[in-house]
């Protein structure tokens, strides 16, 4: 039980995009991508891309967040229902398996859309000590993607 807390809490930070932003590393992450900038077209494809990704994750990040009011209800209570406990944690494996698969099509949709000399960037840059982890957060921020 206490691994599926973990699970969830990591991928929901994950998927939240909830990475904390320093503003040198920000900056040193923009300067290479000044010799392979995003086109227009580029820069609207990805951000489609993340808008219908949220839309997609919003209803099942919901669903998360019932489940894990759910687990957390059940752990509270006088005695805690192993049965439920393990139910839970199932459906919490699902939703949880669903938010990454929603992330991993939008981060494979967004590559798709960059050019091989942009990949290669991407590559370097993820290649660096303390890169972000999340492919999308590291491409939003190396390209300068607007969020909104």
């Amino acid at each position: 039980m206490k691994r599926t807390l973990v699970i969830f809490l990591v991928f929901f930070t994950l998927i939240s995009g909830a990475a904390v932003k320093a503003d040198e590393r920000q900056e040193q992450a923009n300067k290479p991508a000044a010799s392979h900038p995003l086109s227009e077209a580029q820069v609207q494809a990805i951000k489609s891309i993340l808008a219908e990704s949220k839309k997609k994750a919003a209803p099942v990040a919901l669903r998360l967040g019932l489940t894990a009011k759910q687990v957390y209800e059940n752990i509270l209570s006088d005695k805690p229902d192993e049965a439920v406990a393990e139910r839970l944690s199932k459906e919490m494996k699902e939703v949880v398996g669903e938010l990454v698969s929603i992330r991993g099509q939008s981060m494979r949709e967004a590559v798709k859309v960059l050019t091989p000399e942009q990949k290669q960037l991407l590559k370097s840059e993820m290649a660096k000590p303390g890169a972000p982890a999340d492919l999308m957060e590291l491409i939003v921020r190396l390209f300068n993607i607007p969020e909104k």
